[in-house]
């Protein structure tokens, strides 16, 4: 199970741990995306300093209409207890977990500041 907080602007946050290229764990903390169909976004100077391995780019449609494009990296996080090899996105925003890592688990939010998030797969 993944535990997180909301927060005084009602966003569900999760932390979690992402491996640079040379094994070495970082722990990030993301804002769950329902609107995000991706797995994970990190800014482009964190995946940069992580040197993580590119695989190409993707078209991104953004919540305004627009459409731009995206650097997507290889990584491996630590999720619910096992390390996984997931998409990662290259994004200036905060980090997102989006709804591909969420697949297969159930979300429940108390919606309220300070209010527990809880992502589990029972």
């Amino acid at each position: 199970m993944i535990r997180g907080f909301v927060n005084r602007h009602l966003e569900a946050w999760i932390e979690i741990s992402v491996q640079d290229r040379r094994g070495e764990s970082h722990l990030v903390q993301a804002i769950l995306d329902t609107g995000f169909n991706g797995f994970l976004t990190l800014p482009a100077a964190w995946l940069l300093d992580m040197d993580l391995e590119s695989s190409g780019q993707t078209h991104v449609s953004l919540a305004d209409g627009s459409d731009i494009v995206s650097d997507v990296f290889i990584a491996i996080v630590l999720w619910n207890g096992q390390w996984i090899t997931i998409d990662v996105e290259s994004a200036d925003t905060e980090p997102l977990v989006g709804m591909s890592l969420l697949h297969g688990y159930d979300v429940r939010l108390r919606v309220e500041p300070g209010g527990e998030v809880l992502v589990s797969n029972e």
